[in-house]
């Protein structure tokens, strides 16, 4: 249940004593990215886990792939920030294009998939396509 997934986590996290350096937000998704826009937040590391083959609202896509959709053209993940997106293995998010994430793994974990994608550096006014030696 969802109320197990965040005691769970928030277990994890007071184990790891690494309470001051992370937040747990209870809400619908964009209503809280949107949130953390507003106010200003970035972070270098994002783990999305929206809820499996479920339309996001107002939309023909999955959770998933709006999740990753309004990331690619928002500035709450750091450049060279790291988003990790979890899905049905099925129905992960297959989009062509991102202005600004690259897909870096991908992995399946039984019936889901986990997908890691790396926010391009910008470097010059210009967005840095290689990634690939980066140490994040």
């Amino acid at each position: 249940s969802h109320k197990e997934a965040i005691h769970c986590i928030e277990s994890n996290i007071a184990h790891l004593k690494v309470e001051d350096k992370t937040q747990v937000l209870r809400g619908e998704a964009f209503t809280m990215l949107k949130w953390l826009e507003q106010r200003g937040e970035t972070f270098d590391i994002i783990y999305a886990d929206p809820p499996y083959k479920t339309f996001a609202p107002h939309s023909s896509q999955f959770y998933s792939a709006q999740i990753l959709q309004w990331l690619d053209t928002h500035s709450l993940l750091n450049s060279g920030g790291l988003l990790f997106i979890e899905e049905e293995f099925h129905s992960q998010p297959q989009i062509a294009h991102l202005e600004t994430l690259k897909l870096k793994d991908s992995r399946r974990m039984g019936h889901a998939a986990l997908q890691q994608y790396q926010k391009m550096k910008i470097e010059d006014g210009k967005l840095n396509l290689d990634t690939e030696n980066d140490s994040t």
